[in-house]
């Protein structure tokens, strides 16, 4: 479900035939499809967004508790529903694999909450016993032994960059032969140019994604790949910023120009998160996703 700033539902998409957009782009858009589709993801979005704030020394009052509980049962009840994903496809809802990774996520850092104390009358163990069966599902059903490489969508053939984030969530670690293999073809069939990526095959010839491109330097500063070369590709990145540091959606290739939503919220979260990873990497920290104390160095 989509909400405006109002709170209230958002209007329903219409296209608006006689009027074009930049570059003569089209079609036009109001409204938003969004509301009504079911993203599944965003609960361990959330709920990852809590783990952290209690993993650095702050607490939740009982009403936050009760919330964060009922979005885990929300989350076994519901983890295996097909939904639109990330990336909002038009043509239905399928399994996607990052839907069931952040569905992991969830129950993963709830269990995490609970058995450190912050989080009062979970059912832990029915939220471990899902956690464990979401991940053997991604282990069996997101892997193509034929690509040797994790998939984007249950039982498939396809590949996008948020096959990536299985390193930042914890669920692979980001040097495995697993995670390693599935790099390898993402970097292979997704390469838009120095250090930019699109986010599946749909995008070809069109203008890299400017997060997907992040999660390749953020993946390498977890441990996928060199130092210098997860710094060499952040910094390539940076150069595609305008001159008061600000990023699009998407980035051309060619040229480097700004392409779609501007400024874009998501690709500044992408460059945030880069450099969190590559200064945990240069200061022997562990990743986030594995940490759930503050450094001895840093105040909670």
């Amino acid at each position: 479900m989509l909400y405006t700033v109002f709170g209230d539902n958002a209007p329903r998409e219409r296209e608006l035939t006689h009027l074009k957009g930049f570059w003569d782009s089209r079609p036009v858009r109001i409204g938003n499809q969004a509301r009504g589709q079911l993203q599944l993801d965003v609960y361990g979005e959330v709920i990852d967004a809590a783990a952290q704030f209690a993993f650095h020394g702050r607490g939740f009052d009982r009403t936050t508790q009760k919330v964060l509980i009922e979005w885990g049962k929300y989350v076994v009840g519901n983890w295996n529903q097909p939904d639109e994903g990330i990336w909002e496809p038009r043509d239905g809802r399928q399994h996607h694999t990052h839907s069931r990774l952040l569905c992991w996520t969830a129950l993963d850092r709830l269990c995490k909450l609970a058995n450190s104390g912050v989080l009062a009358g979970a059912p832990t163990e029915l939220f471990a016993k899902h956690r464990d069966t979401i991940a053997k599902d991604i282990q069996q059903n997101s892997w193509n032994q034929w690509l040797n490489s994790y998939v984007s969508g249950l039982n498939g053939r396809d590949l996008d960059a948020s096959l990536l984030l299985l390193a930042w969530y914890g669920f692979e670690d980001a040097a495995s032969e697993r995670m390693v293999s599935t790099y390898r073809a993402i970097n292979r069939n997704l390469q838009a140019g120095p250090a930019l990526l699109y986010r599946n095959k749909s995008e070809l010839g069109e203008g890299a994604f400017g997060i997907c491109s992040f999660w390749e330097a953020e993946y390498l500063a977890l441990g996928g790949g060199s130092l210098e070369r997860a710094r060499s590709s952040f910094e390539q990145l940076l150069s595609y910023a305008n001159e008061v540091g600000l990023f699009a959606e998407e980035i051309d290739p060619g040229s480097g120009d700004a392409l779609g939503n501007f400024p874009q919220a998501f690709t500044h979260v992408g460059l945030i998160n880069a450099a969190l990873s590559l200064r945990d990497r240069e200061q022997g920290r562990l990743p986030l996703a594995h940490r759930e104390k503050p450094p001895k160095d840093q105040k909670a």
